[in-house]
């Protein structure tokens, strides 16, 4: 499925939302921007590919070039057909196989086929109309996330660094509890500069200052909760996630061992994830 929009009737700014269906109803929407010729992420793969290239095609005023936030499929999912229809250049924070696509993510998200790419190396990207897209490191979800201020208009784009403002539980062994605190704390900062938010899932974010202290107020709070019961509970992950982070979810053995409570826990007490459950 995808809907799109102009943000605003000749700016050149489309919002994307793309997501694979279940019997006609929407899984899990991901957002992705069009920017002049610049595409910000390109969404997920099981979205309609071949109604995706039509649209772009009718909206794109020249040769595209993807700048991805990071690269979970569920964001780069369309790099490869974009690059292979209309010859997008492809610049990426960090390089990643996607040999830790499991079934259940390539039901909601497809696995990405291979495409060529270069790292970001550039602060600052012009499109075809001379907006400017800065490019500023916000890492923790994945090492080198990288999210994008749009100017003049000042449309930040967070990718996966400002998610839901809820209590984050699970993690994957790449990211960073802590560091995403300090990379939502610097977002926070920005918010004066910015007349709108965009998440990679979410989409606009109504209330972004409220969104991002809720969301900074909850995690630590879990940081608090953790590393208070594992100090009573050294080497005890069952019962520290059960103490600190909750009942197990009925889905939690689907998550594994991509997406676990271990691997929160791990993140909290040492820095980084690092292991698998």
């Amino acid at each position: 499925m995808i809907r799109y929009s102009e943000l605003k009737p000749g700016s050149g700014i489309y919002l994307f939302k793309t997501c694979a269906s279940f019997f006609g109803r929407p899984l899990m929407w991901t957002c992705f921007l069009a920017v002049d010729n610049y595409i910000i992420d390109t969404g997920n793969a099981r979205c309609g590919q071949g109604r995706l290239i039509k649209i772009l095609e009718s909206i794109l005023p020249g040769k595209p070039v993807i700048l991805n936030t990071h690269l979970h499929e569920d964001h780069c999912g369309n790099n490869s057909i974009i690059q292979e229809k209309l010859g997008a250049d492809i610049f990426v924070p960090e390089e990643k196989n996607f040999s830790d696509v499991t079934l259940i993510y390539r039901l909601f998200w497809g696995r990405p086929d291979s495409f060529n790419c270069e790292l970001i190396r550039e602060k600052t990207y012009i499109t075809s109309s001379g907006k400017k897209i800065r490019a500023i490191r916000t890492p923790g979800h994945t090492p080198e996330h990288t999210s994008f201020l749009i100017e003049p208009e000042m449309i930040l784009f967070t990718g996966d660094a400002s998610p839901l403002a809820s209590r984050k539980v699970y993690l994957m062994p790449e990211e960073n509890y802590i560091e995403e605190i300090r990379t939502l704390e610097k977002i926070r900062s920005m918010l004066g500069q910015c007349n709108m938010v965009i998440d990679g899932h979410y989409g606009i974010i109504g209330d972004p200052a409220g969104h991002l202290d809720t969301r900074i107020s909850n995690m630590k709070q879990t940081v608090d909760m953790v590393r208070s019961t594992w100090a009573e509970n050294p080497g005890n992950y069952r019962k520290v996630a059960f103490m600190a982070l909750g009942k197990p979810n009925f889905y939690d053995p689907f998550l594994q061992p991509r997406i676990s409570t271990r691997n929160t826990i791990n993140s909290i007490i040492t820095g980084t994830a690092g292991q698998r459950s």
